[in-house]
């Protein structure tokens, strides 16, 4: 195992010679002894039982230089050696690992110790051996997790060099990438914990604690965090919240900052000045309030892009605590004031609309940590409701936890959709779809809610003809339901109009008209903004996101949406789009929702359930287990590569974003790798504003599930896949439906004005609790108002204020 005479030859000769191998390596002199000591070097394990191997390694690679950081060898002369060493040294980038040593195999035990019990993936393995019989390449290749693998008889100085930079470069691209994964983790971690702070000093406690896990972001192997001070000013006078406890005289620490507070305050960035960094999160009249940071060296590249990541989220954070700690204060001054009461409930609106601003900015950001744990609620929420020992009143609660989850899920949604249009990131989904059955279904629904309002409701629509066109069937869903919606909203009576023509050929107009209270010229001009409502609008309640929400979905389909108004005399909204017609197989309309499913006998189906969240490998095995499938769980991509090795699966489910190997990375694999070509892949991921279903399906995934999921998502999935395996069945349910409640006529009601005025102020501000305390009042002080209280108590179960607020119209009150 001694490396040939060419290979120490042409080490000398490159020494003397200081040939440059590539544009970013290069060979030190003497003189740069200084400047290499200086940087920090990267480690390279050195595993060989012959010392010479050892010498003559180190004297070919001494002198070499990879992005301006020198090599630093560490020695070990057996497998065990090496294993010592790795098992207390996190930091190594490469290891030169040679086969035979103390055993035939101990360069491989090594090599299988490293990715599998230490479970280190981001060190590079070059296996070298002098004696291939013993490991054929192929073989090693095939079985072994290495990055390399070179015959010592054959590796020259000038291919050693080569090896070693080649593998540099991988391990620091793979260093990169899980060093942004945990500071992404960490920083998402430290804002919710931070988001629930509620005032000032809760906030300041909480972060103060977390700083010294937190910091530093960029380097995973740290040994320490950054000194910090966090403070806040008010004209130039500073005062400290907390420190750092090694900080012994502040104001000899405090000397760099005066000049980089005031860049913050001027330009609202980070700022970094050496080992200097300034966070400045919160600036409001004369107030100021930041972080002061002071790093052991110069403040990294990649330190700083994390740095102000964090700040973003810190200002997100700190504004929302100042929000709710605002909203607290003024709900403590409405039982105080009762004189003030229309005075206060203005500021109140206008903090929560600020604080519903802001929350919907840090919903956006952190999307699919909320469709997370949202999809583990619903989930589990969905195999409680289906327990055959499951008591009535256990799934009536079952039945209010769902509705609220999906209700959630609803508003962050329309939060999303708001933030996709101002990213530019909402793209059109089109697909060869029957505008006949897009409008007969929107048309059922909305004659069935108008008839439960007494309101008219029109169709026209001449075609009674299948017409199969080419265009984003959900965009032209969402406008038309939310248009029709606030329709139905916003009248009490007369009539409400739904008409679509074809002006000319592959063009459809749609008209929504209603005769309901109509809308000023100033209301008109802000309609489509963000946040904003007419009058109306604000008096039924609602977000303001719903029409500037489909202004900008009509065009991005190549229309524009448009509105006629007048006060008194009703609405009129219409657009005209594209739509082309299609010659492509319609997509099959999605059945009702399916019950439940189950193996045909006497089938057998084994499926790989792949996600790095516990709780949604629970869910998801719970679910197939019900139906009758064998069900193996994979923690990542490359977990369910080597399953899918060395077993044979039916169907693959499978989450995109996951540490080791991501979703999108194993189906390539899967497909191309492994050649399972008809092997039935679905894709399960919260993941929807970075990669688009086409994306997924384009790349291996048979079809796309999006996270929260319900049960009958994943049964459709399992008919398509394999009809002739699976058969639908009927739940089995032994509690016999509930009786109806009988109606309630609310005008032979009455109650206190006073009692009246507070249950529609609190109704108005969403303050459910509240409302439902009146009415439980209301119920035991005067039993003949019990079916009223019991009545108003199902708008509050079914978190419909809009609702409550129309039958409070229809009750009467004593002046």
């Amino acid at each position: 195992m001694i490396f040939p005479l060419h290979f120490m030859e042409t080490a000398q000769l490159n020494k003397t010679s200081n040939v440059d191998i590539d544009d970013t390596i290069n060979f030190a002199d003497e003189d740069d002894d200084e400047a290499i000591c200086s940087s920090h070097p990267w480690k390279v394990l050195i595993v060989d039982d012959e010392p010479g191997v050892h010498d003559v390694t180190k004297l070919a690679l001494q002198d070499l230089i990879f992005k301006d950081r020198p090599l630093e060898f560490i020695h070990a002369y057996s497998g065990k050696e090496a294993r010592d060493i790795l098992s207390n040294t996190q930091d190594i980038a490469l290891t030169l690992l040679d086969v035979v040593m103390e055993t035939l195999s101990a360069g491989l035990d090594t090599a299988k110790y490293i990715r599998n019990e230490i479970n280190n993936h981001l060190i590079r393995i070059v296996l070298r051996t002098g004696q291939p019989g013993y490991a054929p390449e192929k073989e090693i290749i095939q079985n072994y997790d290495i990055n390399d693998y070179k015959n010592k008889t054959e590796l020259s100085r000038d291919k050693l060099c080569t090896t070693i930079i080649s593998a540099l470069r991988g391990y620091e691209d793979l260093l990169n990438a899980e060093t942004y994964r945990l500071a992404q983790a960490k920083i998402i971690e430290n804002s919710k914990h931070l988001l629930t702070s509620g005032n000032h000093d809760t906030f300041i406690q909480r972060l103060t604690e977390r700083l010294d896990d937190l910091l530093p972001l960029g380097d995973i192997y740290a040994q320490s965090s950054p000194e910090f001070m966090l403070m806040s000013e008010r004209d130039h006078v500073p005062q400290v919240f907390q420190h750092s406890p090694s900080i012994r005289d502040q104001a000899l620490w405090l000397e760099p900052y005066p000049a980089m507070v005031q860049e913050a305050v001027d330009t609202g960035a980070l700022v970094i000045r050496d080992q200097h960094a300034l966070l400045l999160f919160y600036q409001k009249d004369l107030l100021i309030t930041y972080l002061a940071l002071k790093y052991q060296e110069e403040v990294s590249d990649l330190e700083a892009q994390m740095l102000a990541v964090l700040m973003h989220n810190i200002k997100i954070s700190y504004s929302n605590t100042s929000l709710q700690q605002s909203l607290t204060e003024m709900n403590s001054q409405l039982e105080v004031k009762i004189d003030a009461r229309t005075r206060a409930l203005k500021k109140a609106t206008e903090a929560a609309e600020q604080a519903s601003q802001a929350k919907s900015q840090f919903l956006a950001t952190m999307s699919h940590e909320i469709r997370t744990p949202m999809n583990a609620i619903l989930g589990f929420t969905q195999l409680l409701q289906r327990a055959p020992d499951a008591t009535a009143a256990s799934i009536d609660t079952l039945n209010k936890i769902s509705k609220a989850g999906n209700h959630l899920m609803e508003i962050i949604n329309d939060v999303l959709e708001i933030s996709k249009i101002e990213a530019g990131a909402m793209e059109l989904k089109t697909i060869s779809f029957d505008l006949n059955d897009l409008i007969d279904d929107i048309s059922q629904m909305f004659s069935f809610r108008c008839e439960q309002k007494n309101i008219d409701w029109q169709l026209l629509y001449e075609n009674n003809q299948s017409v199969q066109v080419y265009g984003d069937q959900g965009k032209i869903r969402q406008v038309l339901i939310n248009l029709l919606g606030n329709a139905v909203k916003f009248i009490d009576h007369g009539d409400i109009k739904l008409q679509v023509t074809s002006p000319k050929p592959d063009y459809y107009r749609f008209e929504v008209t209603d005769t309901g209270p109509g809308m000023s010229t100033g209301e008109i001009k802000t309609l489509f903004s963000t946040f904003t409502q007419g009058q109306v609008g604000a008096e039924k309640g609602g977000t303001g996101l719903g029409l500037a929400i489909a202004h900008n979905q009509v065009e991005l389909m190549g229309g524009k949406l448009e509105v006629e108004s007048a006060l008194g005399h009703g609405a009129r909204f219409f657009f005209t789009i594209p739509l082309p017609m299609s010659q492509e197989a319609l997509v099959e309309k999605l059945s009702d929702e399916i019950e439940n499913v189950r193996v045909k006998a006497p089938h057998k189906v084994h499926a790989l359930v792949v996600d790095d969240i516990e709780a949604n490998r629970d869910i998801l095995t719970g679910l197939l287990t019900e139906t009758g499938v064998e069900v193996t769980e994979a923690v990542d991509g490359q977990d369910s590569i080597d399953k899918l090795r060395r077993q044979t699966f039916d169907i693959v489910f499978m989450d995109i974003l996951m540490p080791v190997m991501r979703g999108d990375e194993a189906i390539k694999v899967i497909r191309e790798e492994l050649m399972l070509t008809k092997l039935h892949c679905v894709a399960i991921s919260a993941y929807s504003l970075s990669h688009e279903v086409p994306y997924y399906i384009g790349i291996g995934f048979d079809q796309f599930i999006s996270k929260p999921f319900m049960f009958s998502e994943v049964y459709n999935s399992l008919l398509v896949f394999g009809p002739h395996l699976f058969e639908k069945c009927e739940k089995v349910s032994d509690e016999e439906p509930a009786e109806s409640s009988p109606p309630v006529a609310l005008d032979k009601f009455s109650i206190e004005k006073t009692l009246y005025d507070d249950i529609k102020d609190s109704a108005q501000l969403n303050r459910s609790s509240h409302v439902r305390e009146i009415l439980t009042q209301l119920a035991a002080q005067s039993p003949e108002d019990q079916p009223l209280a019991e009545h108003l108590i199902r708008f509050i179960d079914n978190y419909d204020m809009d609702g409550l607020l129309q039958a409070l119209e229809e009750i009467s009150c004593d002046e």
